[in-house]
């Protein structure tokens, strides 16, 4: 039995994975952000946290990573 981590890890993987080859960017960082922002809903559901202003961060961290390589 597959659990909900690992479906979700795999249609991400093939999302960024699709993604990666028609813009160019590298995958990984892709799958990583979008992972963390799973993870920051999901942590969401438990404890009332700042959701739009950790994930606006998040991107503007994996943007500006990807313009320094």
């Amino acid at each position: 039995m597959v659990s909900n981590y690992d479906r979700i890890f795999e249609e991400i993987t093939a999302e960024a994975n699709r993604v990666a080859t028609e813009s160019g960017l590298p995958v990984d960082p892709l799958i990583e952000l979008v992972m963390e922002i799973v993870n920051t809903e999901d942590r969401h559901r438990i404890r009332q946290i700042d959701v739009n202003k950790d994930i606006e961060n998040m991107i503007t961290t994996t943007a500006m990573d990807l313009l320094r390589d």
